[in-house]
């Protein structure tokens, strides 16, 4: 029998006879577990792919991200996730048999399983002698061709037009090249292209990010900041997809194991409640006594960008509500149809905990928190984004969304003066 490794196996772009060594304190900010990508252009991709666990850096403390990559490193993260859903090593840890001996250089070392399944899926060849190279850098071209065969995107076909000045038209990568420049998960979208040229970790990683964010937001293509629709107006009937924080009026339901909390938004104020189910009757069953539920939007998770924090927090002495003791759940703001499994999201936390969302009501309008306002000492206050008022102020994070100063100040809110 065979047993399917853990889905949440780390995966790594740094893979050679020496393993990636851990690093001494994951608390610290990511700047300083990984110094050297602090001014890199690719350091949001790196950051988000590293919180996921899908890279690690160097023993160092750095990541690299200008040096190159090899065949086998690029399939092990490319594949990582899908190996750790099959069966192919028996409870003793022994390599099942169509996982081994691929390719005439590729036979049981640690690589083996990823090009192995990769082989089997049919999303990679080799060369015509029989090898697949798994120590040869990898160029920009074979690396999209990757990408995109195992992301399962169609390559496109008859393109009208190419963006490259340095692409032939009959070049054999066009179609992938295509298909990954109208999705915008290419840094360079025009100019040169140079498929010849190495493919580096830092430029995989910002195209790895890219399709992680296209999935997320449920479109067919990578949107960049500030290029989003300024108002999005929501289908009726339709519950997803729904970004938590942009939507002024909502009630969700989220489920761990035998209890759910019922979250409800009404403008700019939160209300939990939670209850249990009787595992004896099934019955819902209503907190105890000296529990208390809260929510609001951490602006600095572990997660990537803004989160939704739910706290269950336990009073060791109910009469007093002294003493007590919360659990965080952090739920990601957007939730989209990419997740959906029914009428519900499924989603992994920051860490490791599974959780089932169910949207039960919104808005039919996002507004975009360009500005962001609260009650302040009885004062209607407001903050653009980001603004360093809104630290002096002790800012936390329940708040109502304005798309403009503008539109804030109609309200009767007015800026901070700090």
């Amino acid at each position: 029998m065979y047993k399917i490794l853990s889905a949440t196996i780390a995966l790594t772009l740094l893979v050679s006879s020496s393993p990636a060594y851990a690093l001494t304190d994951s608390n610290l900010p990511i700047d300083l577990q990984l110094y050297d990508i602090k001014y890199h252009r690719n350091k949001k991709a790196i950051e988000y792919l590293y919180n996921q666990g899908i890279v690690t850096g160097y023993e160092d403390n750095t990541f690299r991200p200008d040096n190159t990559i090899n065949r086998a490193e690029l399939l092990k993260i490319l594949v990582g996730d899908k190996v750790a859903n099959i069966e192919h090593v028996d409870e003793w840890g022994t390599p099942h048999p169509d996982y081994l001996n691929c390719f005439s250089d590729v036979n049981e070392e640690w690589f083996a399983v990823y090009v192995c399944m990769a082989k089997k899926e049919g999303w990679i060849s080799g060369y015509p002698d029989g090898s697949f190279r798994p120590a040869q850098a990898v160029n920009k071209a074979e690396a999209i061709k990757m990408l995109i065969n195992i992301e399962g995107i169609a390559p496109s076909e008859n393109p009208t037009s190419i963006p490259y000045d340095d692409v032939e038209a009959d070049a054999w990568y066009i179609p992938f090249v295509i298909a990954a420049n109208e999705r915008g998960l290419l840094e360079v979208d025009r100019g040169n292209f140079e498929a010849g040229r190495d493919m580096t970790r830092g430029s995989i990683s910002e195209s790895m990010y890219r399709v992680a964010m296209m999935k997320i937001s449920g479109n067919d293509k990578y949107v960049k900041e500030g290029q989003q629709p300024t108002i999005k107006q929501v289908q009726g009937g339709n519950l997803y997809p729904i970004n938590l924080e942009q939507n002024q009026k909502w009630q969700i339901e989220v489920w761990r194991d035998d209890e759910y909390f019922v979250v409800k938004r009404d403008e700019d104020s939160f209300a939990v409640q939670a209850y249990t189910i009787d595992d004896a009757t099934g019955n819902i069953k209503k907190p105890y006594r000296g529990d208390e539920y809260r929510a609001e939007f951490e602006r600095y998770s572990t997660m990537e960008g803004m989160a939704l924090s739910i706290q269950e927090c336990h009073f060791r002495y109910e009469y007093i509500m002294e003493d007590a003791r919360c659990d965080t759940i952090l739920l990601p703001v957007d939730i989209t149809q990419q997740t959906v499994h029914g009428y519900s999201a499924q989603f992994t936390d920051d860490v490791g905990q599974d959780y089932k969302v169910k949207i039960v009501s919104k808005a039919q309008e996002e507004v975009p928190c360009t500005v962001r306002a609260q009650t302040y000492d009885g004062e209607l206050i407001y903050y653009t984004a980001d603004s360093e008022a809104m630290i002096k102020d002790g800012f936390r994070g329940v708040y109502k969304c304005f798309a403009s100063e503008e539109d804030a100040q109609r309200h009767g809110y007015r800026k901070s003066y700090k």
